[in-house]
Formats: C-alpha cells, sequence, structure tokens
C-alpha cells in the first residue's frame, strides 16, 4: 500500500517515522511519502532516510500544472489567514489566494501521480 503523509514540524516527523516503522513491520512492501510544511521535519525525515518533500518548495516548481480553483473555494481555503492577515491589505489577501491555488494545484498532481491508498493528514481545523 501507499501512505501519503502531512507532517509540520520535528516532533511530527517522529511520529510519523514511528507509523512507518509499524506498518513497515507489518507490511513490509508499504511505501511512505512525506510532505513537510516546515523544514524541521523535512530535514529530519531526509536525515532519518526517510522520503519526504519541502511542501514550500515543491508548489513553487514551474512544472505544476494549474488547477482551475473558483473564487469561493479559494475563499474558503484562505478564510483563517485571510481574516488575521486582513490588516495588510488587497496584495496580501491576493498572495493568499494564489498561494492557495498552488498548493490546490500541487495536491491534485500528487494524488494524481502517487495514487496513495491511505491519506493521514492530521493537525488542526485552519
Amino acid at each position: 500500500m501507499k501512505y501519503l503523509t502531512l507532517i509540520y514540524y520535528d516532533t511530527f516527523a517522529r511520529l510519523f517515522s514511528a507509523i512507518e516503522d509499524a506498518v513497515k513491520q507489518m507490511e513490509p512492501s508499504a511505501d511512505f511519502q512525506h510532505m513537510a510544511i516546515f523544514p524541521s521535519g523535512h530535514l529530519y525525515m531526509l536525515s532519518h532516510g526517510r522520503k519526504s518533500k519541502l511542501l514550500a518548495c515543491e508548489i513553487k516548481k514551474p512544472s505544476i500544472p494549474k488547477t482551475v480553483t473558483s473564487e469561493a473555494d479559494l475563499e474558503k481555503i484562505a478564510k483563517y489567514h485571510a481574516t488575521v492577515g486582513a490588516r495588510y491589505g488587497d496584495k496580501y489577501l491576493t498572495a493568499l489566494r494564489d498561494r492557495a491555488e498552488d498548493y490546490v494545484s500541487y495536491w491534485k498532481g500528487v494524488i494524481d501521480s502517487y495514487d496513495p491508498d491511505v491519506v493521514i493528514f492530521s493537525g488542526d481545523s485552519r
């Protein structure tokens, strides 16, 4: 089976490393791909021989085809940060929507190409 995970800091990386080890004891052919939001999680995974990609770098690659995302969906995705960052004005909100669209495009490509059997996104509601 293929497992796709979203990790944050190195503490999350340790948890997901333990999950990967436990799964591979039962299923040696299991394939894990870890996606890291922050460099500490990504570097932890790499230093422990795990497959990891740093999302902030991945979403900016020119080879990522843009996914058409409605304005309404971009508003929903960016709502938390748009509320917090509203004081920075329209340029901030435009950049936020552009970044949300980059993430949507990237994740669509990952799901289509990697075709995971299990996806683990652990975190809060933001």
